[in-house]
């Protein structure tokens, strides 16, 4: 791969020299939050679809994609999981890879705001708690573990995938393992 051949080529460097290419990387991308892992994170990340599912076994960086796209490309992001407390796990990812508590909230809905971001995180239980993110734009919505959410709760809420910002994409990025009920 293309980082591989980077990596071997800066390896290869006398030690005065590539202490300072690794120098001059760090300050050039120190204002980078989040960078996805080579491979199929990259390719979810930059793939143009409006719904995208990625999935893959426990590890592979799925909560981290979705986490990464709303720090990194979006404005209004909305990321669920089937329970509340399993929700306030992400925000809490979340704050892990900002490397700081600035701009959350604990207070439901779990809330992280940066310069032109915010990140909202919610659980939806039962049928009725799709109710709860009706009639709010975001612009990213992240379902993550989606076989674990009801089918009628994905449709209806999508329907709110759209952003103000006519500069802003707006997209859903669903990620799971295979199911683990008959409903998912």
């Amino acid at each position: 791969s293309l980082v591989d051949d980077v990596i071997a080529r800066i390896t290869k460097l006398p030690a005065e020299q590539r202490d300072r290419v690794i120098q001059e990387a760090m300050e050039a991308t120190k204002h980078i939050v989040w960078v996805p892992n080579p491979g199929p994170q990259t390719m979810a990340l930059n793939n143009l679809a409006d719904e995208l599912y990625y999935g893959g076994q426990a590890g592979g960086g799925k909560s981290d994609l979705g986490i990464g796209a709303a720090l990194t490309q979006h404005e209004q992001s909305l990321i669920l999981r089937r329970f509340s407390a399993d929700a306030d796990s992400l925000a809490e990812r979340a704050l892990q890879i900002l490397g700081s508590r600035d701009g959350f909230n604990g207070s439901p809905p779990v809330t992280i705001r940066q310069p032109g971001k915010l990140l909202t995180f919610g659980g939806m239980k039962d049928r009725e708690d799709r109710q709860r993110y009706k009639g709010d734009p975001k612009d990213l919505m992240v379902w993550d573990e989606i076989p674990d959410f009801l089918e009628d709760q994905y449709t209806f809420v999508i329907g709110w995938n759209r952003s103000a910002n006519p500069n802003q994409r707006s997209r859903v990025i669903c990620t799971g393992n295979p199911p683990t009920t008959p409903e998912g």
